[in-house]
């Protein structure tokens, strides 16, 4: 799995640190213009972007501000 490479690249995991991460992460698939957390909402998720890219916006006055674009891996 290449988040999980992607970590060991930081820093190596104990075989029962792969585990538990492995427990908890899930793979999801989005479509284009998905929004994948409703604006306003407290994030309580991680998330790592196998393919593709996604966009962190908010609005500020009427306006769409773009924050960050992520891009796989």
């Amino acid at each position: 799995m290449k988040i999980i490479s992607f970590f060991e690249s930081i820093h190596t995991l104990s075989e029962q640190a792969r585990e538990a991460l492995l427990d908890i992460m899930q793979t999801k698939r989005y479509a284009k213009n998905d929004i994948i957390q409703d604006i306003g909402s407290s994030c309580k998720t991680v998330f790592f972007v196998k393919t593709g890219c996604a966009r962190i916006f908010y609005y500020k006055d009427g306006n769409d501000i773009t924050e960050h674009f992520a891009f796989e891996n």
